[in-house]
């Protein structure tokens, strides 16, 4: 009786011991759901790089001409004032300054100007496409003025000169302290003057803006 008791009591715990095993198995092979993955650390394997997004389409700045297909011109000039203008429907507007590279429309009437530059010619482009040069010699507005005024002084201090000389009598009995001899040297002295005024205003005068386009 004693020995039954004991078998019975050896298959009950071995029993038990095999639900046991079975059991750990089935939580080893079967991970709980709802956990979080295990993150490993001092890992070298950066993650993945997300693409940046993508950027908007350039927007041109307010104001500024679309881009054009057309001969691309490069100013040379004796001056960084110098400017490439169009004609516009009211005025004349820049389009770069020296020096530059720039496609610009071959159908448009352009000019050299911009500051004291003395307006150019006008001159359009000589071919739809490809490379233009415009080489720029320029000429002063201020030199041109300049010398306007100056050939007006001349001309009136001369013909003043020419006046003293002709009517030297006339000026001298009127004036007791210079006799006939003194008007007529004021005289030519205002007409040498004059002279070289006026030589020197028609040189400043004709300071223009010379181009070659090629």
């Amino acid at each position: 009786m004693g020995r039954v008791r004991c078998a019975s009591s050896f298959t009950i715990a071995a029993i038990a011991v095999a639900q046991l095993i079975c059991n750990r198995a089935g939580y080893a092979q079967t991970p709980p759901t709802g956990e979080p993955e295990v993150q490993v650390q001092d890992s070298n394997v950066a993650p993945p790089e997300a693409a940046p997004p993508a950027g908007p389409p350039p927007v041109l700045a307010p104001g500024a001409p679309p881009p054009v297909a057309g001969p691309v011109v490069m100013l040379r000039s004796d001056t960084y004032r110098a400017r490439l203008q169009t004609q516009g429907p009211l005025q004349w507007r820049d389009v770069c300054a020296a020096p530059c590279r720039i496609a610009v429309d071959p159908a448009a009437l352009y000019r050299i100007g911009g500051g004291t530059i003395r307006a150019s010619d006008t001159f359009k482009m000589p071919r739809p496409s490809g490379s233009v040069i415009v080489d720029v010699r320029y000429g002063s507005t201020v030199k041109h003025w300049v010398g306007v005024a100056l050939i007006i002084g001349g001309v009136l201090d001369a013909i003043g000169g020419i006046i003293f000389v002709t009517q030297a009598d006339w000026f001298a009995s009127r004036d007791p302290n210079n006799g006939t001899d003194y008007y007529k040297g004021a005289g030519i002295v205002s007409i040498v003057t004059g002279v070289i005024l006026t030589g020197i205003g028609i040189l400043l005068s004709l300071s223009s803006t010379e181009i070659e386009v090629h």
